[in-house]
């Protein structure tokens, strides 16, 4: 069972009850923290990135009503750290060494024992337009919390992610545990331990097409002699969206069998990593030397391609994975290499067996989860909306979020998601595949 997006197969029956079981125990586990007033097997302190100033202070409006209304738990530290502002854009991995500064400033050797969830929330959403203000990390998600006290009780993504990740810091040395605000991954994580040196990745199963447009691993060519299991491997090399050619060529695929790979040949692909205390040191040394960075860093296509036996140099002036590609781009992606490789940094990953990774980055997978497929796992398409509407007017796979259908005559076609609308006049219709 591999990834789960707009065009790959859908899960079956029997994979479908297991990712639910998973998630409920891990809601479960969850739910025990938000009463807690130490954070024993939780995270010390949860940063959120943020944009700039406007956005930051939006974000820590709305952490302290989710403290407040008991959605997420009090026992850990939250921080919201905005990028820096005599910068240029600086990406992910620009953003993510920002962090590192401040956290150093704020807490100092104290870092050496503490454990740090890192949430990148997505900026200013232009691929997912209807949460350019709230950023993606804080976009609804139909699912609610049971024992939350506040009148909605509804997740948001970064409850959702606190919910998946609720195992990782309970087995994890003290770093940096790093992940986005545009996916959710299903998988059991019990047992999983992240405390090896260096960068430790979750890798979850895949196909050839998807890793066109994501990152892959090459493990190690014992490692893919031995059974699966959640302990990590080594990684010789990270490549960040290439091309079928090129992870044929790199080894990258898990059981080619001799025979010519098909796009259903599997391979590891990334989503979120953990690095430890010494990773941390040596990339604010590097951020304090470099800064201002000028440039767009990567977290993932930049810190990871560095990594692994088999890392080479041919990517520092790719200009397709950056936003705005400069001289400046490859200048740093070749220093951060030769940090990471004279400090001998190694990358392993855990292989995720079964695992489902759903991206909702854009408007069409937005509209496929929210209308479709989370309903298979028991998520409600109606969430704290109220409707009046006559029934056949609604398409059963719509989904209504913090809305009003007030009209008898109101019409939402297949496909339409409804967000924080009132409706309240006759013959207004929404047609197929509307995001509103």
């Amino acid at each position: 069972q591999g990834t789960f997006l707009l065009m790959e197969p859908e899960p079956d029956s029997e994979a479908i009850a297991f990712y639910t079981k998973v998630h409920q125990r891990k809601l479960h586990d969850y739910e025990g923290f938000l009463n807690r007033s130490e954070c024993a097997g939780f995270w010390d302190v949860i940063v959120l990135t943020a944009i700039d100033d406007a956005q930051k202070t939006y974000y820590e409006h709305v952490l302290k009503d989710k403290a407040n209304a008991n959605e997420i738990p009090r026992c850990s530290e939250y921080l919201v750290i905005s990028d820096p502002k005599d910068d240029d854009k600086v990406g992910c991995g620009g953003s993510t060494m920002e962090v590192l500064d401040v956290l150093d400033k704020r807490y100092g050797s104290r870092l050496d024992s503490m454990k740090v969830l890192l949430l990148h929330a997505g900026g200013y959403s232009k691929r997912l337009p209807n949460h350019s203000t709230s950023g993606k990390i804080f976009a609804t998600i139909p699912h609610y919390l049971p024992r939350a006290s506040s009148r909605s009780g509804c997740c948001t993504m970064l409850e959702m992610k606190l919910i998946m990740l609720v195992d990782m810091p309970r087995h994890m040395a003290p770093g940096v545990f790093l992940a986005c605000s545009d996916d959710i991954e299903f998988f059991e994580s019990d047992g999983i331990r992240l405390d090896d040196p260096g960068f430790i990745a979750l890798a979850h199963p895949g196909s050839i097409k998807v890793g066109m447009s994501h990152g892959v691993f090459v493990l190690d060519p014992k490692a893919k002699d031995a059974p699966f299991s959640m302990s990590s491997l080594p990684c010789v090399q990270f490549l960040h969206k290439p091309s079928r050619e090129v992870m044929v060529g790199a080894g990258a695929l898990l059981h080619p069998n001799g025979k010519e790979p098909s796009s259903e040949a599997e391979i590891f692909l990334d989503s979120c990593f953990y690095f430890d205390r010494n990773v941390e040191k040596i990339l604010l040394d590097f951020y304090r030397h470099h800064r201002p960075l000028r440039a767009e860093i990567d977290a993932y296509g930049d810190f990871l391609q560095p990594l692994g036996s088999k890392a080479v140099p041919s990517y520092f002036t790719n200009p397709k994975n950056v936003g705005v590609y400069t001289p400046r781009v490859a200048e740093l992606r070749e220093l951060l290499f030769h940090a990471l490789q004279t400090n001998q940094v190694p990358l392993s990953v855990v292989p995720l067996i079964p695992s489902l990774f759903i991206h909702i980055g854009t408007c069409d997978e937005y509209m496929a989860h929210f209308c479709d497929n989370f309903a298979k796992f028991g998520f409600p398409r109606k969430v704290l909306s109220t409707v009046q509407a006559d029934s056949e007017h609604l398409d059963p796979h719509s989904c209504l979020i913090h809305s009003a259908l007030t009209a008898p005559s109101v019409t939402v076609a297949q496909g339409s998601v409804i967000e924080h609308c009132s409706l309240n006049y006759s013959d207004i219709s929404i047609g197929k595949y509307c995001v509103s």
